[in-house]
């Protein structure tokens, strides 16, 4: 997600008598690895008052690893985030965290 066009959306969507409410970002994509800025996009979402969710569904189990956890630096700030533990650490059974 590119968090100047995001915002761009968001004021157009206003002008237009919209109002969005929610924002959903992705630490680690299931092809590619790829990672929202998770900073950036919280400050928007802030500014406008709108709910930031982080769908860490692959990428959170960086945040058990020194070497790779600034990956999801922000995360912190999000409202919710979702992850799912049986996609890289193992699991045998399908599980998924929602906080």
């Amino acid at each position: 997600m590119i968090p100047e066009a995001l915002e761009e959306k968001i004021i157009e969507c206003k002008e237009n008598g919209l109002y969005p409410f929610f924002v959903n970002a992705t630490a680690g994509t299931t092809v590619y690895g790829a990672f929202d800025p998770l900073n950036e996009i919280t400050n928007i979402c802030k500014k406008y008052n709108i709910w930031f969710h982080v769908d860490a569904a692959w990428g959170g189990d960086l945040l058990l690893s020194p070497e790779f956890r600034w990956k999801l630096q922000g995360v912190e700030k999000a409202n919710s985030v979702s992850w799912n533990p049986h996609k890289l650490m193992g699991s045998l059974l399908q599980c998924s965290s929602f906080f």
